[in-house]
């Protein structure tokens, strides 16, 4: 109950205003009813000796189905490069979310990187383990589709997607793409399927970035480089964006950034059910 001095006349406006008050309050509903703030709102007069002189103003509000919100929620995520605050009814949905989680170990261990990573690719394993042993520190995440694990459509000509982290450098997704003899001399075909795969890898490395941030919770600046490598005979670059982009020294990572990142992709990929993920320390001793 909250005590004030008003005339009666400009009691109708001061409901009007705690109505107006009430109902632009936030509401998260996680039922189907969909009720508003029920509330009854009394002016008590209080008596003095000849007059009324204030009044009591009592506001009993009801027992809500829901959650109720002071202001939206001190809470934000990355939609279309941009940051926005979420609305109270999308904290609700993210909070009550249900969808079920399979806790699943990453494998660690040099014999994992031996089996794993290229057991169903073995008339490639040379040539990955030549470009991936060129890396000399940081940690190697490598999977057997990236898109697959962050919701994408599974590129067929990716045979596999690896994270590379260190410090000192950007987080760099490489995309290793599988060879086909009669296109391994036509450098116009090349050409082609780089400028596509390109496209993809962009699309991947955006959605990664967005569910590091959403779903991982990192909260720093992140740049991702990008390069595409033509599996045949013999390796053949197709595209590497760390020769035509410069980024600003703040997205390169650090040592605190490396382990942040690392937790944040630990938990990103950490939620897949069916692709296989690798992790493991540079640099690689076969």
């Amino acid at each position: 109950m909250v005590g004030i001095e008003a005339e009666k006349s400009n009691l109708e406006n001061l409901e009007s205003e705690i109505e107006k008050c009430i109902r632009q309050l936030p509401l998260g509903h996680f039922c189907e009813k969909q009720e508003k703030i029920k509330y009854t709102c009394k002016f008590i007069p209080v008596h003095r000796p000849g007059d009324v002189r204030s009044y009591v103003c009592a506001l009993r509000v009801e027992r809500f189905c829901c959650a109720v919100f002071a202001a939206e929620p001190e809470s934000w995520h990355v939609e279309d490069s941009c940051v926005k605050r979420f609305t109270s009814e999308e904290w609700v949905k993210r909070q009550m979310d249900t969808t079920r989680v399979l806790a699943r170990k990453m494998p660690c261990s040099p014999e994992d990187l031996r089996m794993e990573p290229w057991s169903e690719h073995k008339q490639y394993e040379q040539l990955l383990r030549t470009e991936l042993g060129s890396l000399r520190q940081g940690k190697l995440i490598i999977s057997e589709s990236l898109t697959l694990s962050l919701g994408l459509q599974k590129k067929q000509e990716v045979i596999l997607d690896v994270l590379h982290i260190s410090q000192d450098s950007l987080l760099t997704l490489h995309s290793f793409v599988r060879g086909e003899e009669e296109l391994e001399g036509d450098s116009s075909v090349l050409r082609d399927l780089g400028a596509k795969l390109k496209n993809d890898c962009k699309q991947t490395a955006q959605t990664l970035k967005q569910k590091l941030v959403n779903l991982g919770g990192f909260t720093g600046k992140i740049g991702v480089a990008i390069k595409i490598t033509y599996l045949g005979h013999r390796a053949v670059s197709l595209y590497d964006s760390s020769s035509r982009i410069s980024y600003p020294r703040e997205y390169y990572l650090t040592t605190k950034t490396v382990r942040d990142l690392e937790k944040a992709l630990i938990e990103v990929l950490g939620t897949v059910y069916r692709c296989k993920t690798v992790v493991i320390s540079l640099p690689l001793n076969f």
